[in-house]
């Protein structure tokens, strides 16, 4: 899983310390490489010399993050906004409960489940209990 990786790059990208991969041309647009380059960036606007950010902005978005690094957008925000609430947890082994049974799968991870999901692996549980619904 590459929760770990997408949630580190998605929080250096918002804090300035890691910068999407692209160039400048020579009217100070910012291009995204071939490698930055994903399928959501195709519905931004290019860059212009009013606007010449317009890449470089969307590339530290949790959409294109999440796409970058192939993981669900929700979970990649939920996890990311909640990084206070996870504190030495394991990111991928968080995903791993998440993805371990479909009913679970297919929610939405809102803070309150993230949350319970956290305490419980703490704890040292097997199964961790998000609603009436269980995980293995």
């Amino acid at each position: 899983m590459n929760y770990a990786k997408a949630v580190e790059t998605y929080l250096k990208r918002q804090s300035r310390t890691e910068h999407p991969d692209g160039h400048f041309d020579k009217a100070r647009r910012r291009e995204p490489s071939g490698s930055e380059r994903q399928e959501c960036c195709s519905h931004i606007r290019g860059p212009s010399r009013a606007y010449p950010y317009s890449y470089m902005t969307h590339c530290r978005s949790i959409p294109h993050v999440a796409q970058l690094y192939g993981v669900r957008e929700d979970v990649l925000r939920s996890l990311a906004r909640n990084q206070d609430k996870i504190e030495d947890v394991d990111v991928d082994l968080i995903a791993q409960v998440i993805f371990a049974d479909a009913r679970i799968r297919d929610k939405k991870l809102t803070g309150a489940r993230l949350e319970r999901i956290v305490q419980k692996i703490k704890e040292g549980e097997n199964h961790v209990e998000i609603g009436s619904r269980e995980a293995a």
